[in-house]
């Protein structure tokens, strides 16, 4: 399957979130849960090279949170997991104002902050902002936006990243570094 039928899947899902909105939106921190323990079980499965019990978790999970079939491809698994996270918490962060869900987004702002200048540390960064970037960079960077997705969002490791991508450890490595790059220098550049 290509990469529209990717985008289909999540489009999918996004509208079920959309429908009930103010159920999920209540239990955001139990779906949040949920979609991290089915994407370690994920990593699991693949893992141990059984791809259709991964595919199978996958789609019983995602009909019970959701209520609705998707199909998606075996190679943009854990992709479709790590949106759906960035989605469920930016949407619980917009209609609540504030984040009780953690999860590896902390990370992320911790590793700004860090390499931000010294003088500009105080200022504050927040998933709503690394979402707004993460929406700039698809259009500039795809490869670079769906790593950072995929390691922030849904925690995975450098291996998990290598075999999500189909992507050689040294160029997911290489687009990783100019990614962060990227994201430090746009929400730099907007304070």
């Amino acid at each position: 399957m290509n990469k529209w039928l990717y985008q289909d899947a999540l489009r999918v899902l996004m509208a079920a979130f959309a429908q009930n909105q103010g159920f999920f939106v209540m239990r955001a921190p139990r779906i949040h849960e949920r979609l991290h323990h089915l994407v370690r079980r994920g990593c699991h499965h693949l893992r141990n090279n059984e791809p259709l019990q991964a595919q199978s978790l996958l789609h019983d999970e995602l009909f019970r949170l959701f209520g609705v079939h998707v199909s998606v491809p075996l190679n943009r698994q854990l992709s479709l997991l790590a949106g759906i996270i960035r989605h469920v918490l930016v949407s619980y962060i917009r209609l609540q104002r504030q984040s009780t869900i953690k999860g590896g987004v902390e990370f992320l702002i911790d590793e700004l902050r860090r390499k931000t200048p010294p003088a500009e540390r105080g200022l504050s960064i927040d998933v709503l902002e690394i979402d707004a970037a993460l929406d700039q960079l698809q259009a500039h960077f795809p490869a670079g936006s769906n790593l950072l997705e995929l390691r922030y969002f849904a925690r995975l490791a450098l291996p998990y990243l290598v075999l999500e991508t189909a992507t050689p450890v040294t160029e997911v490595q290489r687009d990783m570094r100019f990614a962060k790059a990227w994201l430090i220098h746009y929400l730099q550049s907007r304070i």
